[in-house]
């Protein structure tokens, strides 16, 4: 996926641990609360300061990203992780054939990260694309950058012959819920359960 570099409106530092976020996706471990990511109506405590116009990029993640990267999965909500341990699992990522790392980068600084994977169908022909991890800098949320890096997502998975896009997230995460039906997903659980085993441990 070649880079793309978009004009956006960067909100100033924000000082509340809550926060708004664009576009945000995520495995259900992996979410943000995206409450009001794409509202542009939306306040937060502690903004000051008027938007300002900046250039934004989405690109494929560097092994360089890793403490950035690392910064952002600690407010995802997974402080325990490792630069190093990071930076290997992006050099995986940056190998892998069906799936992909990007990030977001603003004025230098990568202000968020969104990782995609094709699946192979057996009952069908054709994969399935699942956001295994999206996350904003909760001080640049609600500038567009997480609707971007899904829009990222959605487009490398249609490249990897994808025809759907899944993502799970924690029922207590409501205003992720909101978030992804205003865009057209479906909450399918109704019709189908989610078993997991552990074969190892881990998170």
């Amino acid at each position: 996926m070649d880079l793309i570099k978009v004009a956006m409106q960067a909100g100033s530092a924000c000082h509340s641990s809550v926060a708004r976020s664009t576009r945000t996706w995520t495995g259900d471990i992996d979410c943000v609360d995206f409450g009001a990511l794409d509202d542009p109506k939306s306040t937060q405590s502690g903004v000051t300061g008027s938007a300002l116009m900046a250039i934004m990029e989405i690109r494929h993640a560097l092994s360089t990203d890793a403490p950035a990267v690392t910064a952002l999965l600690t407010e995802l909500g997974y402080p325990d992780n490792d630069v190093a341990d990071v930076r290997g699992r992006l050099e995986r990522w940056a190998r892998h054939p069906e799936g992909a790392a990007f990030v977001a980068e603003a004025d230098g600084t990568v202000v968020g990260v969104v990782a995609v994977v094709a699946i192979p169908l057996l009952e069908r022909p054709g994969s399935g694309g699942r956001i295994v991890a999206l996350v904003v800098d909760e001080t640049r949320r609600g500038s567009g950058i997480g609707r971007e890096l899904v829009a990222a997502a959605e487009a490398e998975a249609l490249r990897l012959g994808c025809d759907t896009m899944e993502v799970t997230s924690s029922r207590h995460r409501t205003a992720a819920h909101a978030f992804y039906r205003a865009r057209g997903y479906e909450d399918r659980c109704e019709h189908s359960a989610r078993f997991i085993r552990r074969l190892a441990p881990g998170y």
